[in-house]
Order: C-alpha cells, then structure tokens, then sequence
C-alpha cells in the first residue's frame, strides 16, 4: 500500500500542462478537459476579438481564482515532471491514504477540475486520465507505442485505482472549498443523515460509467431516465429528497446520459458558395435580451440556469427570419409590415421575425443549446439552419481558442489548427449524430454526463 502523489494548483506549471494538453496524443481526448482550463480566459466577449498577440496572463491559477472561487485543479499519480514547478519536481507531494494501493509504473495520472458554472447548485467535476488517448488509438499505431502500455486489465485496475481517488478522497474536501468560498450552497444535514452534495460529472469517458456505477450497485440502464429536470434540482432538495437512504459509498450515481463528441477544424464548417446564397434571409446575431434568454432556456430539455445561458452571449449565435417565407426577391420593407411575434416566443410557422435557430458553446467551449426550430426543419432552399448556426459558430470558436491560448502563454506561431477544433457533444441520437456527421465533423469519444451524491460525512 502506497500513498498516490496529487499536487494541487500551486505546484503545477500551468503553460506546461496547457501545451501537454494541447498535443496529440492527448488531444482530441483532452479537449474538454484543456478547454476548461482555459476558460477563465473566455468569459469575456474580448475573447472573441482576433489579435495579432496577445499578453500572457502571469498568474493564471490566480485568474482562475478570480473567476471561479474555490475552484480546484489537481494532478494525481505519475505525473510527469515537465508539468510541475521547478520546487515541487523533487520529492513529491503527496495527498493520500496508506490504505490506497499504489499506481505502478505504467506511468498513469490524471487531472481533476472541481468548480461551479453561474446560476449553478450544483459543482462541476472534469476527469482525466492519460490513459483515455490509448482507447482511441488507430489500430495501426506503432508497435513501439503499443508494447511500453500495460496490459488492459493492469490498466483498467490503474484506472479505477486513480478515479477512487479522485471521487472518494478528493472530491469532499474540494466541495468543502467551494462551500467555504461561497460558490455553492450551504447543504442541509441532521443528526440521521450526512451531508449530502449534489455534482455532474462533466463529459467523463464512458467506459469508467460501468465502473462507477458499480461502486454504488447501481445499473446504468436504469439511471438514464433520471437525467431530465435534475439539472434544476437544489442541494438542499435532492439532499430531503434522498438523504434517508443509507449510503454505504461516498460517492452515488444518479442518473447518466451518454453521449458523443464529435470535432472538425473551422474551415469544414465554412459555408459553401452556393449554400450561402440565401444568407440575405436571415438575421445572424448573438443572443439579444431577456426574451431570447428565455427562449433558450424553455427550448432546451434540461433547462440550464439563466444566468448561465446569460453568462454564454457572447459566444452565441441567433438566427432569425427576416423575410418569412416569401419568394427571394422580397423586400425587408414587406416583411416589417408583418406583425412579430414576441422574443422569446416559439414560432409554429414560419414568418418575419420569427426565431429559426440558436445555439452557444458551453465554458468547455463545445456547441450547446443547438436547435432549430420546428417551422425552419428541412428547407427547401439552402442553407439549412443547422449548417448556418456551425458556419457562424466555427470562426468564433477558433479565434477564442486562439486567444486563450496565447493568455496562458503559448506563441501564435506555435498554435495549430489542430488545437483549435470545433467540438459539439450531442446526445446519442441517430438524428443528432448524422447532422454532425453529414457537415463533416468526425466522431472522436465517447463519453457521458453523470449525476452523483457526495456524502461529506
């Protein structure tokens, strides 16, 4: 039994890790992960201004902290040194329990990013484990690579190993941060009960769901319904709702929902020539009011918080009809006489004013909210809604990879295109994966959204 080293924030070389990160083999796999660290960096519509160069930010975890208080990100398990300060490349820090079977000399270790998104009552956690680029390798890769890997079941055991570690010992501590940073909630508790904390894993690999869901008995079939409505759910809620039970395992699932990543690079989504030539119908705009704010929030199944949707504007881009449904040669001038529905209405038919479409990247910066309302399905003339919203979205997200990437310290001519794909997490959906796939996105991971419970106690 050995102890697992884990450095927090302090210790880690933050452009270190963020160039790691934003490296084959660990991207596309660490995309989410990489984009959530930088995204204290895109939170402003600044981020979305092209720059020739931009200053690099000198003290990034501090930023962080700035915009995510009591936020924590910490690298656990062979860790290799290149990505620590200079002080902490010596003996190890370590935080762990002697009860705790040591990772061995696969090399295996991972980051976790514990942190609360606006109008959130619930925490975030981000996973990664430097294991996740090998189950997405080309069955042609390199014998040399394939032979210094451990075998799967040594490292399957490895895995569960560190993401015990992550959930069970780091995580209440962690929550307790947020908590004592005023970022979450106080949660409830009794004398009978322990604390309880509600969290979503965000955008985990999907082959640890089985894992995890066997810590607590529970069966993944049977949580996937749960996930509707329970983004809504308060601590204090789901904590009377649920905190009678006996709970044997530190950490619950809830519900889980799976789903597909899907990437491609800005210049895939770029509108052809012939589908742009009925761009003049449309008014192409970020979100815009408490009307459209709304729309949003009602349109979507799981209806995030306002001020989240809020908090995305400046990366978003709404779609409204300018013309309605007459001929090409319509004028504007015939369309305003139209009377308008109001802004955060749901159109039934098609007409001037009427909203067509929306969507806006999540702080992990992948598209989110991608809708196209009923009437504007399947039109005649091109381009179809869908293909507008990605042609539009594509060029924002580059240019605010780009300029993240230069606040944490790269140089632009060391930033390739294939560090600032576009990415989409889509349910799994036939429907859904085949429109990603038909504008030339390419599946790259799969992976699922996870409710759990936090006991604290």
């Amino acid at each position: 039994m050995h102890a697992i080293p884990t450095h927090s924030a302090s210790s880690i070389d933050y452009l270190a890790l963020i160039t790691h990160l934003s490296h084959a083999p660990q991207l596309p796999s660490a995309s989410s992960m990489r984009n959530q660290l930088l995204s204290h960096f895109c939170a402003r519509p600044a981020a979305c201004a092209a720059e020739p160069e931009l200053e690099r930010e000198r003290e990034p975890w501090a930023a962080m902290q700035r915009f995510r208080p009591g936020s924590s990100t910490l690298l656990v398990g062979h860790v290799p040194p290149h990505l620590l300060c200079v002080e902490a490349q010596a003996p190890a820090q370590t935080q762990a329990s002697a009860s705790v079977p040591s990772v061995q000399s696969g090399g295996l270790w991972g980051v976790v990013h514990i942190y609360t998104s606006p109008g959130a009552t619930n925490a975030r956690v981000n996973v990664w484990l430097s294991s996740e680029p090998a189950l997405y390798s080309s069955p042609h890769a390199s014998s040399s690579s394939s032979s210094s890997a451990p075998p799967l079941s040594e490292r399957f055991a490895q895995e569960e190993v560190l993401l015990r570690h992550m959930l069970h010992r780091l995580l209440p501590p962690a929550l307790a941060a947020l908590h004592a940073a005023g970022s979450l909630p106080p949660a409830s508790s009794s004398d009978e009960a322990p604390v309880v904390v509600t969290a979503t894993l965000c955008s985990l690999e999907r082959s640890w769901l089985n894992l995890i869901c066997s810590w607590a008995h529970a069966d993944v079939g049977a949580l996937q319904p749960l996930r509707q409505g329970s983004e809504s759910l308060t601590p204090a809620a789901s904590h009377g709702a649920r905190a009678a039970r006996a709970q044997k395992e530190q950490v619950k699932a809830m519900w889980a929902n799976p789903c597909v990543t899907y990437q491609c690079d800005a210049e895939t989504l770029r509108l052809s020539e012939e589908a742009g030539k009925g761009k003049e119908r449309w008014k192409v705009a970020p979100i815009e009011g408490e009307g459209e704010l709304e729309l949003i929030r009602t349109s979507n199944k799981i209806p995030f918080p306002r001020e989240y949707v809020e908090s995305r504007a400046h990366l978003s881009v709404f779609v409204r009809d300018l013309l309605g449904p007459s001929s090409p040669c319509a004028t504007a001038a015939a369309a305003t006489a139209s009377p308008a529905l109001p802004s955060d209405a749901y159109p039934r038919e098609q007409g001037a004013g009427h909203a067509a479409g929306f969507v806006y990247a999540h702080e992990e910066l992948s598209l989110g909210a991608l809708h196209v309302t009923t009437p504007y399905r399947r039109l005649a003339c091109p381009p179809g809604i869908g293909r507008l919203l990605l042609a539009h979205m594509a060029p924002l997200l580059r240019t605010c990879l780009r300029s993240a990437l230069q606040r944490a310290g790269l140089r632009p001519q060391d930033i390739g295109e294939a560090m600032c794909q576009v990415s989409a997490d889509t349910e799994v959906m036939s429907g859904a994966e085949g429109f990603f796939e038909r504008c030339g996105m390419r599946r790259v991971r799969e992976t699922a959204w996870v409710g759990i419970e936090v006991s604290a106690a």
